[in-house]
């Protein structure tokens, strides 16, 4: 799950947004869900998955969670668990003595309590493929969720079979698998401002709006807003603010680095090493890279989120990268369209994380492009 800043350009923000929520997280039944085959995809993991079940003496298989899989502790187990857990009763599930043991309301009447889960003596535990065990509607409704529509009848789609259905013919056999979702899904949920409250400055005497802070950020200073008309945001100040706070952090930060070898950077190393030497081998050498092990030994809380990468160029081109950057959101919506970095596709490129410059220039080319009039939106999406 993560947050990542967006600027929606253009009036009616929440109608630009609408076309990306997630409806698996908003419920929000619109025209944006479709209703998606996934028959192949399920049968594929009927056929492929496999469970692991008890085996009795007389050759009947059962669920290893079975309650009669569940003993209770005896009296010296109780007082062993108890003392060992700092006179505390067990709660929830945990490990005692090489015995696993889970806290629930049992189907005996006998109420809340912590018991034992065990093997009785002559069960084996034996591995079968899920098709030996139930039926493939039995499954998809287990695994997925979806629930048969009686054969003759319409899926309910605003209640029973909202999120998706499975059709069947005459016979009870599955036809179709259908999963309701927004392919185009962005977000679960947004807000203006959020963690990036009080993004854009005003220029004297102008006004805009404030959104709400996130969790833990604190409130904009007086004349920075999150929506706001373009011709309102002085934008050359809020380059300078940017440059001259990367000035100050280039400057700390090669206090402790700058005596030391430029570090190969994070994507050199992965595209040199993964292949041939393992994800392990890579991060390992990655950070015994003196940059990278001063900045982790310095002692400055502060610079616990620096990435080195960024400083293996010099003062003036990290400037201006900060400057660039001032004004820039990870994604875009205008005229109802997305478009983020990494997988952009407009303008004719395509960007990722080591060519940011690329859309630094185009996004803020685009900027340059608005009229004065045009409203601009800040909105803090997560997924």
């Amino acid at each position: 799950m993560s947050h990542f800043a967006v600027l929606v350009i253009g009036a009616h923000p929440e109608q630009q947004l609408a076309p990306f929520h997630e409806f698996e997280c908003t419920g929000k039944n619109d025209q944006y869900v479709q209703d998606t085959d996934v028959t192949d995809e399920y049968r594929k993991d009927y056929e492929d998955r496999t469970k692991n079940r008890y085996v009795s003496p007389t050759g009947e298989n059962f669920s290893p969670y079975s309650e009669q899989f569940y003993r209770d502790f005896t009296e010296e187990e109780m007082v062993a668990l108890i003392a060992e857990n700092g006179g505390q009763k067990p709660y929830g599930s945990g490990d005692f003595r090489g015995m696993r043991y889970t806290t629930g309301s049992w189907d005996d009447g006998k109420g809340y309590r912590s018991r034992i889960h065990f093997m009785p003596e002559g069960y084996t535990e034996q591995e079968f493929k899920v098709s030996e065990l139930e039926t493939f509607a039995e499954f998809v409704e287990g695994w997925g969720g979806q629930k048969v529509v009686p054969f003759g009848e319409m899926p309910d789609t605003d209640e029973t079979h909202k999120y998706g259905y499975v059709l069947v013919d005459e016979n009870g056999d599955v036809t179709k698998v259908v999963k309701r979702t927004n392919p185009n899904s962005k977000w679960d949920w947004y807000k203006i401002g959020g963690r990036w409250n009080g993004f854009y400055k005003l220029k004297d005497g102008r006004i805009g709006k404030v959104g709400k802070p996130g969790v833990m950020t604190e409130a904009p200073k007086e004349g920075y807003v999150d929506q706001v008309y373009k011709g309102d945001v002085d934008f050359a100040s809020m380059r300078k603010e940017a440059e001259e706070k990367a000035a100050e952090l280039y400057d700390k930060v090669m206090v402790i680095i700058g005596h030391l070898p430029v570090n190969e950077t994070w994507d050199s190393v992965r595209d040199r090493m993964f292949d041939t030497e393992g994800r392990d081998a890579a991060i390992a050498f990655y950070h015994s890279q003196p940059r990278n092990k001063a900045i982790k030994e310095c002692g400055d809380r502060e610079m616990i989120w620096i990435v080195v990468d960024e400083f293996v160029v010099s003062r003036e081109e990290y400037i201006k990268r900060a400057g660039d950057a001032s004004c820039i959101t990870f994604a875009i919506v205008k005229d109802g369209q997305w478009f983020e970095r990494g997988e952009m596709g407009w303008w004719g490129v395509v960007t990722n994380e080591s060519d940011r410059s690329e859309w630094y220039a185009k996004y803020n080319e685009l900027l340059n492009s608005l009229s004065d009039d045009t409203l601009l939106t800040l909105v803090d999406c997560h997924i």
